[in-house]
């Protein structure tokens, strides 16, 4: 039988991995009061979405809630108002509504940026308001396409598509791992490594800053590509690449691996279907 001293020894042992688990091993829990007085001081009568989006409002909050808990993540705080919000338990009146326009350059660039997030991080908008990385990548890539639009525009742009339900995953994404790899470069990078690319299947779109031109499916993406670029067989698309720079046009790259779904015709039309369905490129519907 044990001796008295080898399970209180025992005892200690397990109390503190518990303790160490169950305590220190989680994250801080943010108290909502707190989180609802400090949007309540700071807010000005803009909506949680706007002092979201807006890099000066969003500072403002945080820096008031982080006087209450300084050792919590921002992203876990702005969570915790997105929950708030969404649950009904915020209380706090908006009375102030932003009345600046986007412009069609802007709203291109949100829906870009916002797929392209969608797409390779899963990250959907409420993700790009609250984790600092999942935004500043959005804004990188809505930068890249509209250099004069404003962060908040931008945003905003991406806002306001899913409420409009225009960003919604396509149906073959939310249903099957497709184990994908989605590269992105300009027509003239695209030109450089021609001889380079795989002869794989894939999906593949290109877009300006006008928005999405063409969306094209292959068992062989080298030899299409090389088709494309050369002497497209898609007429529109061959005269549009001939009048603009290649530097304007972006080439995206949805590769699947071996023994992916998308090994199959049937299953490359389907996803191709969807892309158009949902994104419209406007060289598609053109011979």
């Amino acid at each position: 039988m044990p001796s008295r001293n080898l399970l209180l020894a025992l005892w200690l042992a397990f109390a503190l991995t518990t303790l160490s688990t169950s305590t220190y091993g989680q994250p801080k829990a943010v108290p909502s009061d707190s989180i609802r007085e400090a949007f309540r001081s700071t807010h000005d009568g803009w909506s949680v979405d706007e002092v979201l989006l807006d890099d000066q409002r969003r500072s403002l909050f945080l820096k008031r809630a982080l006087q209450d808990h300084p050792g919590i993540e921002e992203k876990t705080i702005l969570e915790t108002l997105v929950k708030l919000r969404k649950s009904g338990k915020l209380e706090i009146e908006s009375t102030r509504r932003s009345k600046e326009s986007i412009d069609e350059e802007a709203m291109v660039a949100s829906e870009i940026a916002a797929r392209h997030i969608q797409d390779q991080l899963g990250a959907g908008i409420d993700q790009i308001l609250v984790d600092s990385k999942v935004r500043e990548e959005f804004d990188r890539i809505a930068n890249s396409i509209a250099p004069d639009a404003t962060a908040y525009e931008v945003r905003k742009g991406a806002f306001k598509l899913r409420k409009a339900r225009e960003l919604r995953p396509e149906l073959t994404l939310r249903v099957t791992d497709w184990k994908r790899e989605i590269q992105t470069m300009s027509l003239s990078e695209a030109k450089d490594r021609i001889a380079s690319f795989p002869k794989a299947n894939a999906v593949y779109i290109f877009r300006d800053t006008t928005g999405y031109l063409y969306i094209g499916q292959t068992n062989n993406l080298r030899d299409r590509m090389a088709k494309h670029l050369t002497d497209s067989d898609r007429r529109t698309l061959a005269r549009y690449l001939k009048e603009h720079s290649d530097s304007d046009i972006q080439l995206e790259i949805h590769l699947f691996a071996a023994d992916s779904p998308a090994k199959e015709t049937m299953v490359r039309e389907a996803y191709e279907s969807e892309l158009i369905r949902s994104r419209k490129p406007r060289l598609n519907i053109a011979p």
